[in-house]
């Protein structure tokens, strides 16, 4: 990649690069990053907005590797769990289990887009149960934590969560509706990483042990080996203002 100019600023940028930036990060998108540069201000520290702004995205990306672990090992162990208990690999389709309505429209969503796909290449296989669990996303998991629908005999305490999900969080001794509030807020930051919304001003280590937490839960070895490879560290001790601080996302 080529090197900033000779007459780029300090922070290594162009002075197009600094107009072009201005005509599109103006307005409510930089609200929450200048209000960050007045709060640096009052503490004695100089940076800038776009400063703030790559700091932000370097933070979001890092904190992608430690949720894609949660997500994968979530999906993957109550999949485990809810086949044993079914004796069923597509378990959904089980007399056992009966899904709240927004959950069943994502299986038939989910089976639906495999078959499109399988049938725009000719079918040469067909649909697999790991087809499914791999298509339903976070929210689909984390809503298997929750009550279900009682009143419309969809109880999760009782057919979900007692009997199978329970078992795929081995490190978890609490109650259903704590470990789902847990996954819900997790699910929610996550949630706004992917819609590119500010993280920067949270708690580093507060977004980051609850996502651990959850990662130890399923299982201890996987939460270590990923504490290990974490950039979340790194990036989090290097924030705009300090000596050294990160500008690479």
């Amino acid at each position: 990649m080529a090197q900033p100019a000779a007459h780029a600023d300090p922070l290594g940028i162009l002075p197009d690069e600094r107009a072009a930036f201005a005509n599109l990060l103006s307005g409510g998108r930089m609200n929450t990053y200048d209000a960050a540069v007045t709060l640096a201000a009052a503490r004695g520290d100089h940076v800038e907005a776009l400063e703030i702004y790559a700091y932000n995205m370097a933070l979001a990306a890092a904190y992608l590797g430690p949720l894609h672990i949660l997500e994968v090992a979530t999906r993957n162990s109550l999949h485990a769990e809810l086949s044993r208990y079914t004796g069923r690999d597509d378990w959904w389709d089980s007399s056992t289990i009966h899904l709240v309505a927004r959950q069943q429209a994502a299986i038939t969503e989910a089976e639906d887009k495999i078959d499109r796909r399988l049938r725009g290449r000719q079918r040469l296989t067909e649909r697999t149960p790991d087809d499914v669990v791999a298509a339903l996303d976070f929210g689909f998991w984390c809503g298997l934590l929750g009550r279900g629908d009682t009143s419309a005999g969809m109880p999760y305490e009782r057919e979900i969560w007692q009997p199978a999900a329970r078992r795929a969080f081995p490190g978890y001794r609490g109650q259903r509706g704590a470990l789902w509030e847990l996954y819900d807020d997790v699910r929610e930051f996550r949630n706004r990483i992917g819609h590119h919304e500010p993280v920067h001003q949270l708690d580093v280590k507060v977004q980051t042990n609850k996502i651990f937490k959850l990662i130890d839960y399923v299982s201890r070895p996987v939460a270590e080996w990923t504490g290990r490879r974490s950039r979340l560290g790194f990036i989090a001790s290097k924030p705009p203002g300090s000596a050294d601080p990160v500008r690479t996302f």
